[in-house]
């Protein structure tokens, strides 16, 4: 047998200087399978994970090596050889999956390439190249990174949120066996719980946030910039706090820390489809903070969220947003208000008994309601309203020029209060 030193065949433990075990895996870019053997196919330069890279013998004395390699790179780098013809490492090139999984606990290789090696991280999903969809299964999910930095990880920070990225839709309610979005059971008791408690120490009931809140995000989703196609499907969303008043850069826009501690969505128009926003608190916008936006709300409900300012369960500064099919109730805000809707230039409409209560806040633009519950707003415009008596109303706040369509509004009194 001959003699082999810092050498790799394969199948075979070579004894000698240097030797790789027969099953390493040398790293090839792209090497042409066995079967096809003999054959000119194939790429066999080293990858930068290959285990060959500066493997080769130290002593090049008596080698005979030309100044470049049989690519015709510098043959020599980093003050060592490598094995084989070809010097320095091809960086792999990411696998293109549209589709990036994702579940409580990290699965096989992690990467969220399907269920089973799924990621348990959401954003670093949303981030991958080529990807167009982030499906999440049923679970709690606190964000790990800033939304003015999604590259770094950094646990626990308050500036933590997700952020959603043009054209990339993500997707809850899964069990985390499913191929197709169809397979979804939206009705069942799974729920995919985006939560703004970083610490999980917030105080729940079923599994939405109440209080114990102090160290909670600022946001729990943030939509910011050109969101194309991008879209928010089949969540809860809870346990954003937003009381804050300074600013985070994100996306080239000034984000304000005290509006929206649900979501936060600013020169942007996402689609936001079958989603439960409860349990979040923010000076201004508790469950949803839109400004300059036209962002379209489908099959939601607004529930139980606060704001010390306005608009309880949402607020729009400056919007043309379309909210259909929802229910916007319980929510509160903790000052007086004497505009149950204010608009710019300023309009009195109905002033609906104790304003404390008044969930509904909006400054101008043009917001446009279809199939929508709203507490104590009574419905003037639109299909499908119905007429409850308005007893008190604190759900949304609007601002700014423009006007207020209600489209499909109903309206009722929360018998809890």
């Amino acid at each position: 047998m001959p003699e082999f030193a810092h050498s790799l065949v394969g199948g075979i433990d070579l004894p000698g200087e240097g030797n790789f075990p027969g099953n390493t895996n040398p790293g090839f870019v792209s090497p042409a399978l066995a079967s096809l053997a003999p054959t000119k196919d194939g790429d066999y330069h080293l990858l930068t994970t290959s285990p060959l890279l500066n493997a080769g013998t130290p002593d090049i004395e008596g080698l005979g090596l030309t100044e470049l390699d049989l690519a015709g790179n510098a043959r020599l780098l980093d003050g060592r050889i490598d094995l084989g013809p070809h010097e320095g490492g091809v960086r792999p090139v990411e696998p293109i999956y549209e589709i990036r999984y994702v579940m409580q606990t990290a699965r096989g290789a992690g990467d969220g390439s399907s269920w089973e090696n799924a990621s348990d991280d959401i954003q670093g999903m949303i981030e991958k190249q080529y990807v167009k969809q982030v499906w999440v299964a049923e679970g709690k999910y606190v964000p790990r990174r800033r939304a003015d930095d999604v590259s770094t990880v950094s646990v626990g920070d308050r500036n933590n949120a997700f952020l959603m990225k043009i054209d990339v839709k993500i997707y809850g309610g899964f069990k985390g066996t499913e191929t197709s979005l169809s397979e979804r059971d939206l009705q069942s008791a799974r729920r995919s719980i985006l939560s703004g408690d970083l610490d999980n120490n917030d105080i729940t009931v079923d599994g939405l946030s109440t209080s114990n809140r102090g160290n909670n995000a600022y946001h729990v989703v943030v939509c910011i910039g050109n969101a194309g196609e991008a879209a928010l499907d089949g969540f809860t969303i809870t346990g954003g706090t937003a009381y804050n008043d300074l600013t985070t850069q994100i996306n080239g826009y000034d984000a304000r820390r005290d509006e929206g501690g649900g979501i936060y969505v600013a020169n942007s128009s996402p689609k936001i489809n079958n989603v439960f926003i409860a349990g979040n608190a923010a000076r201004s916008g508790g469950g949803v903070y839109l400004i300059w936006s036209k962002a379209t709300i489908s099959n939601f409900v607004l529930q139980k969220n606060t704001a010390s300012s306005s608009g309880g369960g949402i607020s729009v500064d400056f919007g043309y947003p379309t909210l259909i099919n929802g229910r916007i109730t319980g929510n509160r805000n903790r000052l007086c208000w004497r505009w149950v809707l204010q608009l710019w230039p300023r309009r009195e409409c109905s002033q609906l008994g104790d304003q404390r209560k008044q969930r509904y806040n909006t400054q101008g633009g043009s917001t446009l309601f279809s199939h929508c519950l709203v507490e104590g707003v009574e419905a003037n415009a639109g299909t499908g309203n119905l007429t409850p008596t308005p007893i008190r109303s604190l759900n949304l706040h609007c601002h700014g020029p423009g006007r207020l369509l209600r489209v499909g509004i109903t309206v009722f009194q929360d018998a809890r209060r």
